[in-house]
């Protein structure tokens, strides 16, 4: 019985491996994955409304500005910012950034 107990996890690993495409990464799935669309309520009685717009987001900020944001660095889903104007998100949390000010809790 030992012998087949041994035998058997050799047998399945061709199997098991031919389950994973060549070269595909093994990544946790998200836990709170980002809408496409979504309000955020921020400290001071704010709101920021983010929509994603393919590798980037458009946001309406809490302070009034509109602006369009790239994911920062290319790829990134938490990460967005250029210029003056960055947003970073945490699950339900996110800050928004914008130079010279002090960041704006918000939380969705």
């Amino acid at each position: 019985m030992k012998a087949i107990r041994l035998f058997f996890p050799v047998l399945l690993a061709p199997v098991l491996a031919g389950c994973v495409s060549e070269g595909a990464a093994l990544r946790p799935l998200p836990t709170d994955a980002q809408p496409a669309l979504a309000t955020w309520r921020c400290e001071g009685g704010g709101t920021m409304t983010v929509r994603r717009v393919g590798d980037a987001i458009e946001v309406s900020s809490p302070r009034g500005v509109d602006v369009t944001l790239p994911a920062s660095p290319p790829g990134s889903r938490e990460r967005y910012g250029e210029g003056l104007y960055a947003v970073v998100f945490n699950g339900r949390e996110a800050l928004w950034f914008v130079t010279g000010k002090s960041p704006l809790n918000c939380r969705r």
